[in-house]
């Protein structure tokens, strides 16, 4: 047999699989990278950041006060907001206070009746019922209000 059609043992043409995963995950992280930078900072479906991130902190709040069977709360604030538990008869603080990016406008439904002691805007029942509001969000432009009736969950839209 000729030598030099004997198949060789080390193959050099090609890539290996790893070499693919690798280059596939570089031109994920780009690509990530570059639709960022092009948003803004926005998130996506053109509502601001606030207006986002309220919306999921609202929703695993109550999934929270569902599952845990136990009320928490979200304390609202022209600074931002803080996630608040009851304990021993007291509502607490937990964690940071989280800052608003832009302007951030509460209201509580005027027809409930206004409470002897303070308490946090918004509390979630292990029932999956909420204190009825609304809140409007601004930044960069982009105006969006945000408004829950207490019984359906919170629903947001330009």
């Amino acid at each position: 047999m000729d030598p030099r059609i004997e198949p060789s043992s080390r193959r050099t043409a090609g890539f290996s699989l790893l070499e693919l995963v690798v280059v596939i995950a570089v031109v994920g992280i780009l690509s990530l990278g570059i639709s960022l930078s092009l948003s803004g900072g926005r998130s996506t479906g053109g509502y601001p950041r606030d207006a986002t991130r309220f919306e999921s902190q609202y929703n695993a709040l109550r999934d929270s006060a569902i599952h845990s069977r136990t009320p928490v709360a979200l304390s609202l604030g022209p600074a931002g907001w803080q996630v608040m538990r009851r304990r021993n008869g007291v509502w607490q603080g937990e964690g940071p206070r989280v800052r608003w990016n832009g302007a951030a406008v509460f209201q509580r439904d005027l027809s409930a009746p206004v409470p002897s002691t303070p308490l946090p805007e918004v509390i979630f029942l292990p029932d999956g019922r909420s204190s009825a509001f609304s809140i409007r969000f601004s930044d960069a432009g982009q105006v969006v209000q945000c408004a829950s009736d207490g019984w359906q969950g919170l629903e947001c839209g330009i």
